[in-house]
């Protein structure tokens, strides 16, 4: 697998070698401290896959933006093997959910509607750019916190610490990857 570690952004660099130096404002410390534990369970779901498909014909691509169709668009992860996009947008949740196979919903039942027009943004713009140089383009958010649940008859849509082995283990061994997929991405 052919991969570029990721670095965490100046912002979280510098509150991880500061905070326990510097005394930061409860405002910005909990903006931070989100965006380092998101930084955190990203490099978790990286090295699960890299411990996977790491000895593959494969690439993987982290924290990538883009401006398609002049709109931004922000991915955490691009696993490319063969003619095959998949598309992992990493969450840490310290809250359970509840899935019906087109919206996630909090406990009190109010929908979560960030995260579905998340990944709904992100299907339309590379199928928009990809569809016809790819066969594939899968798009699966990435649940990383362990005691997290989600309540679901449709748990192919997503993965979780609990599933993502039965999903890596479905995905045909690559026998290489679409480079000029990849150089365009990059």
């Amino acid at each position: 697998m052919q991969f570029i570690v990721r670095i965490p952004s100046q912002q979280v660099y510098s509150f991880m070698h500061l905070k326990h130096r510097y005394h930061f404002n409860d405002t910005n410390v909990r903006d931070l401290e989100k965006k380092e534990l998101g930084y955190i369970h990203e490099v978790i779901a990286d090295e699960l896959i890299h411990a996977h498909f790491g000895n593959d014909p494969c690439i993987y691509l982290t924290d990538l933006n883009y401006i398609i169709n002049y709109t931004q668009v922000q991915i955490d992860s691009i696993l490319i093997i063969e003619n095959t996009l998949y598309i992992f947008e990493v969450k840490y949740f310290n809250f359970d959910l509840t899935y019906n196979g087109e919206l996630y919903y909090l406990a009190n039942g109010e929908a979560l509607h960030s995260l579905s027009n998340q990944l709904e943004k992100i299907k339309k713009l590379m199928r928009s750019v990809f569809e016809y140089k790819v066969d594939v383009i899968i798009v699966k958010p990435f649940f990383t916190n362990k005691d997290q649940k989600i309540y679901s008859k449709h748990a192919d849509h997503y993965l979780t610490m609990h599933n993502y082995k039965a999903f890596f283990n479905s995905i045909e061994k690559p026998k290489f990857y679409n480079q000029a997929v990849a150089a365009e991405l990059i």
